[in-house]
């Protein structure tokens, strides 16, 4: 990510590595992930294989359970970013 791609977002991030799990949906065991930076639109995701993972899913913090509902808006070989929605 650039620095003009940093400049250009709506709400900031903060940098705090959280460990945390994907739902896809309840018959399927929870995937973890690890949050590398929040913000309260999104966050950015470090996933070890994310080609299991759907464009919409559930994350959870394992710290306190709060639930996000995620869409992805990019992906790379080992992370996503996606934005969280209502």
């Amino acid at each position: 990510m650039t620095d003009e791609d940093q400049s250009n977002r709506r709400l900031d991030r903060r940098r705090k590595v959280r460990i945390a799990s994907i739902i896809v949906d309840d018959r399927q065991p929870p995937i973890p992930c690890v949050i590398l930076d929040i913000s309260q639109g999104g966050a950015r995701l470090h996933v070890h294989n994310h080609a299991e993972i759907p464009d919409r899913f559930t994350l959870v913090q394992s710290s306190d359970n709060q639930q996000f509902i995620c869409a992805v808006v990019w992906r790379t070989d080992d992370e996503m970013g996606v934005k969280f929605e209502a």
